[in-house]
């Protein structure tokens, strides 16, 4: 009787501990299936408030013929001023908003959900070739001197 007690207090050890463990594989396969699922996905793109990416794209081209194109939106509720868009991996000046960004007014000021085009050269060189870059844009609120920056990142595969 005595051995059969020591036997049941055992098993009933082992299935609490196998549960735990069942548990935290489940957990641990559920957190690996997410972060693999997103290593495939081939075009990223995300920037910090108060601008919105709502799209991309990256053409291929021999040298300075390729082409990185932000379509930004300000989805803050004052109109900005940008005074630079500088994409890590196209040169690093940046690009020039007057020259190189469409959608805003003739002093490159965005105002709230205004659709606003940025395209520069970068040297992707053939269709198929991973390019990843920095976003760092420079704006000022109306009236303000000092430089605000909202830092973001493009990701993606050339076409």
């Amino acid at each position: 009787m005595l051995r059969k007690r020591k036997a049941q207090a055992a098993m009933e050890f082992l299935m609490t501990y196998g549960w735990a463990i069942l548990a935290a594989i489940i957990v641990i396969g559920a957190i690996g299936y997410l972060y693999l699922s997103n290593i495939g996905r081939s075009n990223v793109g995300a920037i910090n408030a108060p601008f919105y990416m709502q799209a991309f794209t990256i053409q291929s081209g021999v040298g300075a013929a390729s082409t990185v194109t932000l379509e930004l939106i300000n989805k803050g509720s004052e109109t900005v001023d940008l005074s630079s868009v500088t994409i890590s991996g196209c040169g690093a000046a940046g690009f020039n908003v007057a020259a190189n960004c469409s959608g805003g007014a003739a002093t490159s000021v965005v105002s709230g959900g205004t659709v606003y085009v940025c395209g520069t050269t970068c040297g992707v060189a053939n269709s198929g070739d991973n390019f990843k870059g920095n976003i760092i844009v420079n704006w000022q609120r109306p009236g303000s001197a000092i430089d605000q920056q909202a830092s973001g990142s493009v990701a993606g595969d050339a076409k």
